[in-house]
């Protein structure tokens, strides 16, 4: 595992695992199971190298508003994102969220009613629809990694978290959010891949993992 924000003194840590599924057969039942077991098996990786802990469905339990968490020993937490195509996780020892989604049409109406002037801005300033796009995404799966840390969905207003870009163009963009927290994305393809930590943390990207097809 190589880490890109290795940050002397942080008492923290999280590791991110992310793998590229796509379907080549069975329903989308099928693939939902499919993407699960990605999960399990990257989360299983994570709690077995970092932790000596054995990673088990039967021990997860869900939130008041259903975030699901570890009721196994030791004090870890962790969170999952798929969207078509992609699984996104993440293994801490503080409160985390990850979202993940594929960079795809962005509607303006969409926009307007979940960013922020400021961030309609920055998306916008851009001409080119394949910027404003990823642009779009950007801030969209940063709002979602804040609003699944903190456990609360979509109960929480969207414009309220409200971000900016300090290092536009960056390999590796660094965000800040009027919502307490630590955030760091990473673009992957055709997707963007955003977390966000309780406090700050050392974070790992673990390389991307293939997993075979539903039919092996």
């Amino acid at each position: 595992m190589a880490g890109d924000l290795e940050k002397p003194g942080v008492n923290h840590w999280a590791v991110v695992s992310y793998a590229s599924c796509f379907l080549q057969a069975g329903s989308p039942g099928d693939y939902l199971s499919y993407q699960r077991a990605v999960a399990d098996q990257m989360l299983g990786r994570v709690f077995r190298e970092k932790l000596g802990i054995v990673y088990g469905r039967d021990k997860l339990k869900k939130g008041t508003y259903g975030k699901p968490y570890w009721a196994g020993e030791g004090d870890v937490f962790f969170n999952i994102s798929n969207t078509k195509g992609m699984v996104a996780c993440v293994v801490s020892d503080v409160e985390v969220g990850i979202d993940t989604e594929k960079i795809k049409e962005a509607r303006i109406s969409v926009l307007r009613r979940c960013c922020a002037p400021e961030e309609i801005s920055y998306i916008l300033k851009e001409s080119r629809d394949a910027l404003i796009q990823e642009r779009f995404f950007q801030i969209w799966t940063l709002k979602e990694s804040y609003i699944k840390m903190i456990g609360e969905g979509l109960h929480f207003p969207l414009k309220q978290a409200v971000f900016s870009i300090e290092e536009e163009g960056a390999p590796y963009p660094k965000a800040s959010c009027s919502q307490p927290g630590m955030f760091c994305q990473r673009k992957v393809g055709g997707y963007w891949i955003s977390l966000c930590a309780q406090k700050e943390a050392e974070v790992t990207w673990q390389e991307p993992v293939r997993f075979p097809s539903i039919d092996g």
